[in-house]
């Protein structure tokens, strides 16, 4: 059987545990929120870019030059 003092600190350290515990868990969750908004972001960079190759290969599939040696199919799609 406990006495006084151990059950006052084993209570002690067990406030210590939960408070830590709650401290990662919070963490835990804000790392899960960053990581879904940085999920967003890519995606929606992987749109744009698709969106960009596609109007690139319409271009030059309507209006077709000559051809760049490394690249033939961007036919100068993208150049300054």
């Amino acid at each position: 059987m406990m006495d006084k003092e151990q059950e006052k600190k084993f209570f002690q350290k067990q406030a210590e545990l939960e408070s830590e515990y709650f401290q990662h868990k919070k963490a835990y969750e804000q790392q899960q929120e960053e990581l879904v908004m940085l999920d967003h972001k890519l995606d929606q960079l992987y749109y744009e870019i698709a969106d960009a190759t596609y109007q690139c290969l319409r271009q030059n599939d309507a209006d077709p030059q000559p051809t760049h040696r490394s690249f033939p199919r961007l036919n100068g799609c993208m150049q300054a």
